[in-house]
């Protein structure tokens, strides 16, 4: 055998090994067990270092948290009922660092919609607590006298500009005031944004986020709460929703740290025309136990 062939049989030898670890490697890694994570019947608020992560719901310290998963039932209390089961189950996490609250959402979505339009709807969801300590509101966002506190996400706030994903071709259309010089911009931008005008929380919501806060006493009473401190995202991805909702523990009296308190969940579906009081809700509170 020449040396040039032996050569090339030890180089083959090599590359086959080469080929075998690197595969053995990968096996191993298939095979390891991945982390438990404590399945639960109630909503267990876990205490972190540091901050909790309020615009991440891919963040590492969502691992090492329980999960409570619970089943949702159709709005079918008052109208505009839901006449078609949708969301069957919601995966809830939740941490908190002293200071945050922060909910992660996970459910499955066919569609993922983030935009909005004549008869196109846009996904969401809420986490409900009672707003006073040891009280016990009605689930169907409370009742007189008992008011509910409720984190309202929706998909399409997160959407910077929802014309031009409506409309990718459009020419652009400026407001009047963006030409504006800077010291007549402000009351030109009363004039021509109304709602930003009015402080619609649809628009002035805390830094831009996609999450507000609310109360009601009942149904149809959901009213915005003013100077909420409130936070999130959503990520949507395979076919399923991830969503970070967060609030102040200034916002949430009822939420104090080794105490229990009370939660319930809701999810719109905006591919089956969820809006309004058409979605899928917690029929009862699910327990909440803060660390």
């Amino acid at each position: 055998m020449t040396p040039e062939k032996e050569t090339e049989n030890a180089s083959g030898e090599m590359s086959m090994t080469r080929r075998l670890a690197l595969t053995l490697v990968a096996v191993a890694a298939a095979c390891r067990p991945k982390p438990t994570v404590a399945q639960l019947d109630h909503v267990r608020v876990k205490r972190v270092q540091g901050s909790v992560p309020r615009q991440n719901p891919e963040a590492e310290a969502w691992n090492g948290a329980p999960e409570y998963s619970g089943p949702l039932a159709p709005q079918n209390v008052t109208p505009p009922m839901l006449q078609q089961p949708g969301i069957a189950r919601v995966k809830v996490r939740a941490l908190h660092d002293g200071d945050w609250v922060a909910f992660r959402l996970e459910w499955e979505d066919r569609a993922g919609d983030t935009l909005l339009g004549p008869s196109r709807f846009s996904d969401a969801a809420a986490v409900q607590i009672p707003r006073e300590r040891g009280a016990s509101p009605s689930p169907m966002m409370g009742h007189p006298g008992a008011p509910v506190r409720l984190l309202y996400w929706k998909a399409a706030w997160q959407t910077p500009d929802m014309l031009m994903a409506l409309h990718p071709n459009k020419p652009p259309t400026p407001y009047p005031y963006e030409a504006a010089a800077t010291e007549h911009r402000a009351a030109m931008e009363l004039q021509y944004a109304p709602a930003r005008a009015a402080a619609n929380p649809n628009l002035n919501r805390p830094n831009g986020a996609p999450v507000m806060l609310g109360e009601a006493e009942m149904f149809g009473s959901f009213t915005a709460v003013g100077d909420a401190q409130t936070d999130g995202k959503g990520v949507y991805r395979e076919g399923k929703w991830r969503v970070v909702l967060a609030m102040s523990l200034r916002m949430a009296p009822s939420l104090v740290a080794g105490q229990e308190s009370q939660v319930a969940f809701a999810l719109w579906e905006g591919s089956a025309q969820n809006a309004g009081a058409r979605k899928m809700r917690s029929e009862q509170w699910v327990r909440l136990a803060m660390e």
